[in-house]
């Protein structure tokens, strides 16, 4: 109920609203997920989820593109973030489909690189656009995997956009 209070109000004052869907088994049943997140889906501007989630909790399959379409249509987002772990993003727009290769690192910490992601997308997605939201999502989750043993990492605007600067612009998309 506090979540769903502070989404309205976000709304009411002209907040943009992202809500990165972090499922987690021992928390709740993907069928109290769902319940929550029927109610809740329809008042977010951007809906991040895994792709591994989609089949239990929307019984959607396929396709990422068409999955995180299917989505966006359905909550009428503005977008809709599928993540699909070290390999790509997707983004559904109501007018087109965004992606990303994920960037290759050698992974020394995986705890907080999907909150790194968001962090990045929403800073790129303020500032510019849904294709900058994924290339500094894409980096600073990228730059997140190289700290080891640690777990609230600072990492620089520099950094990421030294890292997005220095990818080819075929390699990283």
């Amino acid at each position: 109920r506090v979540l769903e209070r502070a989404v309205c109000e976000a709304r009411e004052e002209g907040m943009k609203v992202f809500f990165d869907l972090n499922f987690r088994s021992k928390l709740w049943s993907y069928d109290q997920a769902r319940a929550f997140l029927e109610n809740i889906a329809h008042s977010v501007h951007v809906l991040f989820v895994r792709q591994e989630d989609m089949g239990p909790l929307f019984s959607l399959a396929g396709d990422p593109g068409d999955m995180a379409s299917r989505l966006q249509q359905r909550f009428g987002c503005e977008a809709v973030v599928l993540t699909q772990g070290a390999e790509r993003v997707v983004a559904a727009l109501p007018d087109r489909i965004a992606s990303r290769k994920a960037i290759l690192t050698q992974s020394l910490n995986r705890i907080g690189v999907g909150d790194s992601f968001v962090a990045g997308f929403i800073y790129g997605y303020t500032c510019k656009d849904v294709d900058t939201a994924l290339a500094y999502g894409t980096a600073m989750a990228a730059l997140k995997t190289t700290i080891p043993n640690e777990n609230r990492p600072i990492i620089s605007l520099r950094q990421v956009e030294k890292l997005i600067a220095s990818l080819d612009g075929a390699a990283g998309r």
